[in-house]
């Protein structure tokens, strides 16, 4: 199923025909900005997520386990995981997968 389609599947205790919450990690990304203006067409709902400070999106801070999620995650149904560590960060998390 494409991102757009499980975005229109409800979960259970939502009325019928309520539409998904997405998060988008990465939003501020090449991917992520062209995603973003797909769902911002097609008027579905999401949440874009950023490192940083960046105006509309929810503030994460790094990828790694010291960020807090829970106000990103809040109501989310979808989470479309499309940031990359940087820099120091992704040594970390390399040395974390390894």
């Amino acid at each position: 199923a494409s991102v757009v389609e499980i975005a229109t599947i409800g979960r259970r205790g939502r009325r019928r025909g309520a539409r998904a919450m997405m998060l988008v990690t990465g939003a501020t990304g090449p991917v992520g900005r062209v995603l973003c203006a797909e769902l911002t067409r097609r008027g579905l709902a999401f949440r874009p997520t950023s490192r940083a400070r960046h105006f509309g999106h929810v503030e994460t801070g790094p990828l790694s386990g010291a960020s807090d999620w829970s106000r990103a995650l809040r109501g989310v149904d979808v989470v479309v995981h499309l940031a990359q560590p940087r820099g120091a960060e992704a040594g970390r998390v390399g040395a974390e997968i390894a």
